[in-house]
């Protein structure tokens, strides 16, 4: 009784295997795979990436992290458990591109090697013919069908009692899948390129005069000369550019201008404008107009005739002392005030001795304007600071390349679709039956029914 439970069990085997390689041939599962990575990388594109230009614990991070749960609250921190804040770095990310990896690898060994044919689909559409010969005529009649249809045999095995040959068109249909799976595999190879040779510099923000280097990877620096902003017709920032030196040292490099859809390369270096926010330029002068020093309390405290204060979402208030006259300027930005009158950005500023806390002076400014107390005034103007990032991203031309591949393998096979079909040939006394599969989907298409019309037609040679 052992043995048929035996031979049960290897069909069972036999059966698991045939259905995992249509499976892996089956073009719904590179279908699927693709859009799955697609979905990904459109999360990643509309969800901020905490791993984009920053190292975990790195301050740009952190702030990124805080930002984020001020806005969306508990939500965030979901997000985050869910990997959906650093898709392109998740397990999730690289498995689907490890499975597509294999998918194409395999489909280009079936697309090179012509025997490599999987079985027959389990749904096939099937069509019998009856002849009175033999065998060897037989696949001689199949022959001249298949050559007049421009298809061959390219696999022949025997199974039983049944001759088996799997059939392949013979024109370009037979390589335009290959160049859709070619694609894939070298849009894969520049992910790689770029993860082993590219670089991804800090996220470098300036004002108006201020130098910055780009990152450990480059002897560059970036100095913010000047910015253009073109407000829509309600008053909001429309379109932002920003006019950048490059240095290299103190000898000037190139000057390029970055926008929101618009960057620079140079030498291999890709740079981007991530985007702007608000700052204030600040200087305090005597009644007798000496300009005094002013220092912030806060980060790097080196005295500064000028100083350029930036704003951003966490950081509203900034604090500044003015130790040669005893004050303390205390600076918050607010981007509307409604409730006051001011539609637009305002600050509110106030003046306090440094000695005793007393409040000195207090004003909401909306433009450009001055705040005086004990015989010194404080001079605050409105501006912007842009935030920069330096790329080197060799693998951009192998992706193109991939990219123009798959480009033309959909082209190709919308053009000139692939043809695959089996056919098995069975002695019946002393009558050849004959029998051709295809695809359910291909059933009605012309290809098949020239195929099985010649077939058809042979039965009379």
């Amino acid at each position: 009784m052992a043995y048929p439970r035996q031979n049960a069990f290897v069909r069972s085997i036999a059966r698991v295997e045939r259905a995992a390689w249509r499976g892996v041939f089956s073009p719904r599962l590179g279908l699927v795979l693709l859009i799955a990575l697609l979905l990904l990388c459109v999360l990643g594109g509309l969800l901020p990436q905490l791993d984009m230009g920053s190292q975990s614990g790195s301050p740009q991070r952190d702030a990124l992290r805080a930002r984020l749960r001020s806005r969306w609250g508990p939500a965030a921190a979901y997000l985050e458990t869910l990997g959906l804040l650093g898709v392109f770095r998740s397990r999730l990310f690289y498995v689907f591109l490890a499975l597509l990896g294999a998918v194409a690898v395999l489909r280009l060994a079936q697309v090179a090697s012509p025997s490599w044919v999987p079985a027959p689909p389990r749904r096939a559409n099937s069509r019998v013919f009856v002849w009175s010969c033999e065998p060897l005529e037989a696949w001689q009649r199949v022959r001249r069908a298949l050559s007049a249809t421009g298809q061959r045999v390219v696999r022949h095995t025997v199974v039983a009692d049944m001759d088996l040959g799997a059939v392949r068109g013979t024109g370009l249909e037979r390589w335009a899948p290959g160049l859709v799976y070619a694609g894939i595999v070298v849009l894969l190879t520049a992910s790689v390129v770029e993860w082993g040779l590219g670089w991804v510099g800090p996220q470098v923000e300036l004002v108006l005069g201020e130098t910055r280097p780009l990152g450990s990877g480059t002897s560059l620096s970036a100095r913010l000369e000047q910015v253009d902003l073109v407000p829509l017709a309600d008053g909001t920032p429309g379109r932002f550019d920003s006019h950048i030196s490059l240095l290299r040292g103190s000898a000037l490099v190139r000057r390029v201008i970055l926008g929101r859809e618009r960057s620079a390369t140079l030498g291999g270096l890709s740079l981007y404008q991530l985007g702007f926010g608000p700052a204030v330029r600040v200087s305090a002068q005597t009644g007798k107009g000496t300009s005094l020093r002013l220092q912030q309390m806060v980060g790097d405290r080196s005295p500064q005739r000028v100083l350029r204060l930036r704003f951003s979402g966490l950081q509203q208030e900034q604090l500044l002392a003015i130790p040669d006259a005893d004050l303390v300027a205390r600076v918050v930005y607010y981007g509307a005030l409604p409730n006051l009158g001011f539609r637009g950005r305002v600050l509110h500023v106030q003046l306090i001795q440094g000695s005793t806390g007393q409040s000195l002076a207090e004003r909401f400014i909306d433009h450009n304007d001055r705040v005086t107390a004990a015989d010194v005034g404080v001079d605050l103007a409105f501006e912007y600071a842009v935030s920069l990032r330096a790329e080197r991203e060799p693998g951009l031309p192998v992706a193109a390349a991939g990219a123009v591949l798959v480009l033309a393998g959909i082209v190709s096979s919308l053009t000139w679709p692939p043809r695959e079909a089996w056919i098995a040939v069975r002695q019946d006394g002393s009558r050849c039956v004959c029998q051709l599969s295809v695809r359910e989907a291909d059933r009605q298409a012309r290809w098949a029914l020239a195929l099985a019309a010649s077939l058809a037609e042979a039965a009379d040679g």
